[in-house]
Protein backbone atom coordinates (compact mmCIF):
# COMPACT_ATOMS: atom_id res chain seq x y z
CA UNK A 1 0.00 0.00 0.00
CA UNK A 2 2.88 2.33 0.83
CA UNK A 3 4.33 1.96 -2.64
CA UNK A 4 0.95 2.52 -4.29
CA UNK A 5 0.47 5.72 -2.33
CA UNK A 6 3.98 6.82 -3.14
CA UNK A 7 3.36 6.26 -6.85
CA UNK A 8 0.05 8.06 -6.61
CA UNK A 9 1.64 11.10 -5.00
CA UNK A 10 4.37 11.09 -7.65
CA UNK A 11 1.78 11.14 -10.45
CA UNK A 12 -0.12 13.95 -8.78
CA UNK A 13 3.10 15.94 -8.44
CA UNK A 14 4.09 15.31 -12.08
CA UNK A 15 0.66 16.29 -13.38
CA UNK A 16 0.65 19.47 -11.34
CA UNK A 17 4.16 20.30 -12.53
CA UNK A 18 3.09 19.84 -16.13
CA UNK A 19 0.04 22.02 -15.61
CA UNK A 20 2.22 24.66 -14.00
CA UNK A 21 4.67 24.58 -16.93
CA UNK A 22 1.85 24.91 -19.45
CA UNK A 23 0.45 27.85 -17.49
CA UNK A 24 3.86 29.57 -17.34
CA UNK A 25 4.42 29.10 -21.07
CA UNK A 26 1.00 30.52 -21.82
CA UNK A 27 1.60 33.42 -19.43
CA UNK A 28 4.95 34.18 -21.09
CA UNK A 29 3.42 34.05 -24.55
CA UNK A 30 0.52 36.31 -23.56
CA UNK A 31 2.91 38.71 -21.84
CA UNK A 32 4.93 39.06 -25.04
CA UNK A 33 2.20 38.96 -27.68
CA UNK A 34 -0.30 41.19 -25.90
CA UNK A 35 1.13 43.49 -23.28
CA UNK A 36 4.81 44.04 -24.12
CA UNK A 37 4.02 44.20 -27.84
CA UNK A 38 1.30 46.79 -27.22
CA UNK A 39 3.83 49.05 -25.51
CA UNK A 40 6.58 48.32 -28.06
CA UNK A 41 4.35 49.07 -31.04
CA UNK A 42 3.88 52.64 -29.79
CA UNK A 43 7.57 53.26 -30.55
CA UNK A 44 7.79 51.24 -33.80
CA UNK A 45 7.67 53.69 -36.70
CA UNK A 46 5.66 52.90 -39.83
CA UNK A 47 7.54 50.95 -42.51
CA UNK A 48 6.17 50.87 -46.06
CA UNK A 49 5.90 47.32 -47.40
CA UNK A 50 4.05 46.05 -50.46
CA UNK A 51 1.63 43.15 -50.11
CA UNK A 52 2.58 39.76 -51.58
CA UNK A 53 0.41 40.30 -54.68
CA UNK A 54 1.72 43.87 -55.12
CA UNK A 55 5.26 42.52 -54.94
CA UNK A 56 4.68 39.98 -57.72
CA UNK A 57 2.80 42.58 -59.80
CA UNK A 58 5.81 44.89 -59.47
CA UNK A 59 8.02 42.07 -60.81
CA UNK A 60 5.71 41.58 -63.80
CA UNK A 61 5.28 45.27 -64.56
CA UNK A 62 8.99 46.08 -64.33
CA UNK A 63 10.62 42.79 -65.31
CA UNK A 64 12.29 43.42 -61.98
CA UNK A 65 14.43 41.47 -59.56
CA UNK A 66 13.72 40.56 -55.93
CA UNK A 67 16.12 40.12 -53.03
CA UNK A 68 14.51 38.96 -49.78
CA UNK A 69 15.81 39.52 -46.26
CA UNK A 70 14.57 37.58 -43.25
CA UNK A 71 15.58 36.61 -39.72
CA UNK A 72 18.71 34.70 -40.82
CA UNK A 73 20.12 37.61 -42.81
CA UNK A 74 19.29 40.20 -40.15
CA UNK A 75 20.84 37.98 -37.47
CA UNK A 76 24.11 38.00 -39.41
CA UNK A 77 23.96 41.70 -40.33
CA UNK A 78 23.22 42.86 -36.78
CA UNK A 79 25.18 40.25 -34.81
CA UNK A 80 21.87 39.22 -33.28
CA UNK A 81 21.59 36.18 -31.07
CA UNK A 82 19.31 34.12 -33.30
CA UNK A 83 19.95 30.76 -34.92
CA UNK A 84 21.48 30.69 -38.42
CA UNK A 85 22.42 27.02 -38.38
CA UNK A 86 22.75 26.67 -42.17
CA UNK A 87 25.18 29.59 -42.56
CA UNK A 88 28.08 30.48 -40.29
CA UNK A 89 28.38 34.14 -39.36
CA UNK A 90 31.51 35.81 -40.72
CA UNK A 91 32.50 39.44 -41.25
CA UNK A 92 32.73 38.75 -44.99
CA UNK A 93 29.12 37.66 -45.42
CA UNK A 94 27.96 40.32 -42.97
CA UNK A 95 29.53 43.02 -45.14
CA UNK A 96 28.09 41.50 -48.32
CA UNK A 97 24.59 41.44 -46.83
CA UNK A 98 24.80 45.03 -45.57
CA UNK A 99 25.96 46.21 -49.00
CA UNK A 100 23.13 44.33 -50.73
CA UNK A 101 20.49 45.62 -48.33
CA UNK A 102 21.44 49.24 -49.03
CA UNK A 103 21.32 48.85 -52.83
CA UNK A 104 18.71 50.98 -54.62
CA UNK A 105 17.67 50.66 -58.27
CA UNK A 106 14.33 51.08 -60.03
CA UNK A 107 14.64 47.51 -61.39
CA UNK A 108 15.51 45.95 -58.03
CA UNK A 109 13.20 45.47 -55.05
CA UNK A 110 14.66 44.85 -51.61
CA UNK A 111 12.17 42.85 -49.54
CA UNK A 112 11.58 42.52 -45.81
CA UNK A 113 8.94 40.53 -43.88
CA UNK A 114 5.49 42.11 -44.00
CA UNK A 115 5.27 41.77 -40.20
CA UNK A 116 7.67 44.73 -40.00
CA UNK A 117 4.54 46.72 -40.76
CA UNK A 118 2.87 46.05 -37.42
CA UNK A 119 -0.61 46.34 -38.98
CA UNK A 120 0.13 43.11 -40.90
CA UNK A 121 1.09 41.11 -37.82
CA UNK A 122 -2.45 39.87 -37.15
CA UNK A 123 -2.50 37.97 -40.45
CA UNK A 124 0.10 35.54 -39.12
CA UNK A 125 -0.57 32.45 -37.04
CA UNK A 126 -0.08 32.66 -33.28
CA UNK A 127 3.29 30.89 -33.37
CA UNK A 128 4.54 33.08 -36.21
CA UNK A 129 3.40 36.22 -34.40
CA UNK A 130 5.21 35.17 -31.24
CA UNK A 131 8.47 34.54 -33.11
CA UNK A 132 8.44 37.87 -34.93
CA UNK A 133 7.32 39.94 -31.96
CA UNK A 134 10.19 38.57 -29.86
CA UNK A 135 12.59 39.07 -32.78
CA UNK A 136 11.57 42.68 -33.38
CA UNK A 137 11.53 43.67 -29.72
CA UNK A 138 14.98 42.20 -29.05
CA UNK A 139 16.41 43.87 -32.16
CA UNK A 140 14.67 47.23 -32.01
CA UNK A 141 17.76 49.47 -32.02
CA UNK A 142 19.35 47.58 -34.93
CA UNK A 143 16.22 47.93 -37.08
CA UNK A 144 15.76 51.56 -36.08
CA UNK A 145 19.20 52.21 -37.55
CA UNK A 146 19.02 50.07 -40.69
CA UNK A 147 15.47 50.42 -42.02
CA UNK A 148 14.81 53.12 -44.62
CA UNK A 149 11.49 54.81 -43.85
CA UNK A 150 11.46 56.62 -47.19
CA UNK A 151 11.68 53.37 -49.19
CA UNK A 152 8.79 51.08 -50.10
CA UNK A 153 10.07 47.56 -49.53
CA UNK A 154 8.81 44.43 -51.21
CA UNK A 155 7.26 41.66 -49.16
CA UNK A 156 9.91 39.06 -48.24
CA UNK A 157 7.16 36.65 -47.22
CA UNK A 158 5.91 36.56 -50.80
CA UNK A 159 7.59 33.15 -51.03
CA UNK A 160 5.81 32.01 -47.86
CA UNK A 161 2.14 32.46 -48.81
CA UNK A 162 0.68 29.50 -46.95
CA UNK A 163 1.84 27.90 -43.70
CA UNK A 164 2.39 31.05 -41.61
CA UNK A 165 -1.00 32.60 -42.41
CA UNK A 166 -4.25 32.36 -40.50
CA UNK A 167 -6.34 32.91 -43.62
CA UNK A 168 -5.01 30.79 -46.48
CA UNK A 169 -7.84 31.35 -48.95
CA UNK A 170 -5.68 33.51 -51.24
CA UNK A 171 -2.56 31.34 -51.18
CA UNK A 172 -3.48 29.78 -54.53
CA UNK A 173 -3.57 33.24 -56.14
CA UNK A 174 0.04 33.92 -55.14
CA UNK A 175 1.25 30.53 -56.40
CA UNK A 176 -0.61 31.02 -59.70
CA UNK A 177 0.94 34.46 -60.14
CA UNK A 178 4.39 32.92 -59.73
CA UNK A 179 3.54 30.26 -62.33
CA UNK A 180 2.71 33.06 -64.74
CA UNK A 181 6.09 34.69 -64.03
CA UNK A 182 7.84 31.38 -64.79
CA UNK A 183 5.81 30.58 -67.92
CA UNK A 184 7.83 30.53 -71.14
CA UNK A 185 11.08 31.44 -69.38
CA UNK A 186 14.50 29.79 -69.65
CA UNK A 187 15.12 29.37 -65.95
CA UNK A 188 18.37 28.72 -64.11
CA UNK A 189 17.91 27.54 -60.52
CA UNK A 190 20.71 27.90 -57.97
CA UNK A 191 19.72 25.71 -55.05
CA UNK A 192 21.04 23.71 -52.14
CA UNK A 193 21.65 20.01 -52.41
CA UNK A 194 18.34 18.15 -51.89
CA UNK A 195 16.23 21.36 -52.29
CA UNK A 196 14.87 20.11 -55.64
CA UNK A 197 12.86 23.24 -56.37
CA UNK A 198 9.79 22.45 -58.50
CA UNK A 199 10.50 18.72 -58.68
CA UNK A 200 7.40 16.56 -58.25
CA UNK A 201 4.95 19.45 -58.65
CA UNK A 202 3.76 21.81 -61.39
CA UNK A 203 5.37 25.02 -60.14
CA UNK A 204 7.72 25.13 -63.15
CA UNK A 205 5.61 23.12 -65.58
CA UNK A 206 5.11 26.05 -67.97
CA UNK A 207 8.76 27.11 -68.05
CA UNK A 208 10.44 26.85 -71.45
CA UNK A 209 13.52 25.20 -69.92
CA UNK A 210 15.10 24.55 -66.52
CA UNK A 211 18.80 24.26 -65.69
CA UNK A 212 20.20 23.75 -62.20
CA UNK A 213 23.34 24.68 -60.28
CA UNK A 214 23.60 22.60 -57.10
CA UNK A 215 25.51 23.94 -54.08
CA UNK A 216 26.02 22.72 -50.49
CA UNK A 217 22.94 22.93 -48.27
CA UNK A 218 24.98 24.48 -45.44
CA UNK A 219 27.61 27.24 -45.46
CA UNK A 220 27.18 27.88 -49.18
CA UNK A 221 28.92 31.24 -48.84
CA UNK A 222 32.19 29.36 -48.32
CA UNK A 223 31.95 28.52 -52.04
CA UNK A 224 30.71 31.93 -53.14
CA UNK A 225 33.41 32.54 -55.78
CA UNK A 226 32.85 29.11 -57.35
CA UNK A 227 29.07 29.66 -57.36
CA UNK A 228 29.51 33.03 -59.09
CA UNK A 229 31.81 31.44 -61.66
CA UNK A 230 29.26 28.71 -62.39
CA UNK A 231 26.49 31.30 -62.81
CA UNK A 232 28.65 33.47 -65.07
CA UNK A 233 29.33 30.50 -67.35
CA UNK A 234 25.63 29.91 -68.13
CA UNK A 235 24.79 30.79 -71.73
CA UNK A 236 21.74 32.95 -72.48
CA UNK A 237 20.18 32.97 -69.00
CA UNK A 238 16.64 34.34 -69.00
CA UNK A 239 15.72 34.20 -65.32
CA UNK A 240 17.66 33.07 -62.26
CA UNK A 241 15.82 31.61 -59.26
CA UNK A 242 17.88 31.47 -56.07
CA UNK A 243 17.24 29.26 -53.05
CA UNK A 244 20.50 29.14 -51.08
CA UNK A 245 19.76 31.11 -47.92
CA UNK A 246 21.86 34.19 -47.06
CA UNK A 247 24.23 33.49 -49.97
CA UNK A 248 21.36 34.26 -52.35
CA UNK A 249 21.46 37.95 -51.44
CA UNK A 250 24.94 39.02 -52.65
CA UNK A 251 24.70 36.52 -55.52
CA UNK A 252 21.41 38.08 -56.63
CA UNK A 253 22.99 41.53 -56.58
CA UNK A 254 25.94 40.27 -58.63
CA UNK A 255 23.64 38.74 -61.26
CA UNK A 256 21.38 41.80 -61.30
CA UNK A 257 24.35 44.06 -62.00
CA UNK A 258 25.13 41.84 -64.99
CA UNK A 259 21.71 42.76 -66.39
CA UNK A 260 19.98 39.47 -65.56
CA UNK A 261 16.57 39.19 -63.91
CA UNK A 262 16.86 37.30 -60.63
CA UNK A 263 14.28 36.24 -58.06
CA UNK A 264 15.39 35.19 -54.59
CA UNK A 265 12.61 32.72 -53.73
CA UNK A 266 13.81 30.37 -51.02
CA UNK A 267 11.00 28.36 -49.34
CA UNK A 268 8.52 28.86 -52.21
CA UNK A 269 8.69 25.24 -53.36
CA UNK A 270 8.24 23.78 -49.86
CA UNK A 271 5.36 26.18 -49.18
CA UNK A 272 3.73 24.96 -52.39
CA UNK A 273 4.18 21.34 -51.31
CA UNK A 274 2.49 22.13 -47.97
CA UNK A 275 -0.28 23.98 -49.83
CA UNK A 276 -0.93 21.00 -52.12
CA UNK A 277 -1.16 18.71 -49.08
CA UNK A 278 -3.34 21.20 -47.13
CA UNK A 279 -1.28 20.55 -43.98
CA UNK A 280 -1.78 22.64 -40.85
CA UNK A 281 1.83 22.56 -39.67
CA UNK A 282 5.30 22.23 -41.20
CA UNK A 283 6.04 18.63 -42.23
CA UNK A 284 8.77 16.76 -44.08
CA UNK A 285 8.33 16.41 -47.85
CA UNK A 286 9.50 13.13 -49.45
CA UNK A 287 12.75 13.58 -51.35
CA UNK A 288 13.27 17.22 -50.33
CA UNK A 289 15.31 18.98 -47.65
CA UNK A 290 13.11 20.96 -45.23
CA UNK A 291 15.28 23.18 -43.05
CA UNK A 292 12.54 24.13 -40.57
CA UNK A 293 11.40 20.62 -39.63
CA UNK A 294 13.39 18.39 -37.23
CA UNK A 295 15.27 15.74 -39.14
CA UNK A 296 15.21 17.91 -42.30
CA UNK A 297 15.31 14.98 -44.73
CA UNK A 298 14.03 11.40 -44.68
CA UNK A 299 16.27 9.24 -46.84
CA UNK A 300 13.78 6.37 -46.69
CA UNK A 301 11.18 8.46 -48.58
CA UNK A 302 13.52 9.66 -51.33
CA UNK A 303 12.38 6.95 -53.74
CA UNK A 304 8.90 8.52 -53.78
CA UNK A 305 10.23 11.45 -55.84
CA UNK A 306 11.02 10.87 -59.53
CA UNK A 307 14.44 12.45 -60.08
CA UNK A 308 15.02 11.42 -63.68
CA UNK A 309 14.25 14.84 -65.21
CA UNK A 310 15.88 16.66 -62.28
CA UNK A 311 19.20 14.87 -62.85
CA UNK A 312 19.17 15.85 -66.54
CA UNK A 313 18.69 19.53 -65.59
CA UNK A 314 21.84 19.74 -63.45
CA UNK A 315 24.59 21.62 -65.32
CA UNK A 316 26.96 22.36 -62.41
CA UNK A 317 27.67 21.02 -58.95
CA UNK A 318 29.69 23.23 -56.60
CA UNK A 319 31.39 22.07 -53.42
Amino acid sequence: MFFINRSLWRNIFINRSRSCNIFLKRFKRDLVTKYLWLIFSLFWEKINIKSAKETIKWVCDNQGSLIRFGDAEFSIMGDLNFNTFYQRKTEFIKGALLETFSERDNKLLICIPEVFDRTSMERATESSQYFWKVFLMKSYFFFRKILDKSYEYGNAQVSRPYIRLRNRTRSSEVFNMFKEVFAGRNIVIVEGELTRFGVGNDLLSCASSVRRIIVPAKDAFTFYDQIKEACNSICDPDLFLLAIGPTSKPLALHLFKRGIQVLDLGHLDIEYEWFLRKVEKKVLIPGKYVSEVPGHFNKADEHLLDLSEYNKQIVFKVG
